[in-house]
């Protein structure tokens, strides 16, 4: 996907979409009577029924493409001019947008999207990389609805590694100083988190769980980060397992873990900012 506005062109490069109601997207837009920014279509849009914004929410400059059924949150991005900036994450300050800024669809992504609409056993676009298409969230890990796969990327950046890092997939971040770091640790109990709920309503067995002996790597371990995974183990009681969805208390643990992932998810996409500058760039 290109955006185009007067002289500025942007490259889309991944994309979350979240729904516009509480009911089927737990991490849906909210409004108020005082909020002035929504992504919600104008009158005056180029185009009927749908907008492009920048909108400052959550500590973040965002890019969102909204329609009335939904909005796109811009999470990879590169401009296309003389000195080409690279984003990643879910802050674009590369790009101002206006009513009038132009929108170019991929052919390719368009036919897949017609596949999904047609198709309700559908649930993903490509088997591979899982969580890569699960949403970068901090909340809400009680809800079925967030485990949804709601994120894609483009040709251009297919590939784990050229991807935004997500608390399901912090783990997969290559350095050696974070090769056994507690971000990397709590990551992967994130990602076995999320397996487990798609794995239970794919096959509709028995309800999700996390066991208790995938925290046993932080019994002896200090800092913010091991003292809330230790929280969670006490939730545990006698038990070797606890359900997942419908689980507030485990909630308040994730929530307060997936807090402490947000700096780590930053340095690790700074990794996947310098690897798509080279792709898109130095290639021959």
């Amino acid at each position: 996907m290109y955006l185009l506005d007067g002289t500025k062109a942007l490259l889309i490069n991944c994309v979350e979409s979240y729904g516009r109601k509480r009911d089927n997207d737990p991490h849906a837009e909210q409004y108020s009577v005082t909020d002035r920014e929504t992504s919600i279509p104008a009158h005056n849009d180029r185009y009927d029924g749908v907008c492009v914004r920048l909108m400052n929410n959550d500590n973040s400059i965002k890019l969102i493409i909204g329609t009335f059924s939904c909005n796109l949150l811009v999470t990879s991005s590169c401009t296309i001019d003389e000195n080409p900036v690279v984003c990643v994450g879910p802050s674009t300050n590369s790009f101002k947008p206006s009513n009038q800024t132009q929108i170019f669809l991929n052919k390719k992504s368009v036919n897949k999207s017609l596949t999904l609409l047609s198709n309700n056993d559908c649930c993903q676009l490509y088997p591979y990389d899982q969580l890569e298409q699960q949403k970068q969230v901090r909340s809400k890990f009680y809800r079925e609805e967030t485990y949804t796969k709601c994120r894609c990327a483009s040709d251009f950046t297919k590939g784990h590694i050229y991807q935004p890092c997500s608390i399901w997939t912090l783990l997969y971040s290559y350095s050696k100083k974070t090769k056994e770091s507690q971000a990397r640790k709590v990551s992967e109990i994130f990602n076995r988190i999320a397996t487990e709920v798609n794995n239970s309503s794919k096959c509709d067995k028995q309800p999700a769980v996390l066991k208790k002996g995938s925290l046993d790597w932080f019994n002896d371990k200090r800092g913010d980060i091991a003292m809330a995974a230790q929280g969670i183990q006490q939730l545990f009681g006698e038990d070797d397992s606890i359900v997942i969805i419908g689980n507030s208390k485990l909630d308040e643990h994730l929530k307060q873990l997936a807090k402490l992932l947000v700096t780590p998810i930053q340095t690790a996409n700074e990794v996947v900012k310098s690897r798509l500058a080279q792709k898109l760039f130095n290639n021959p």
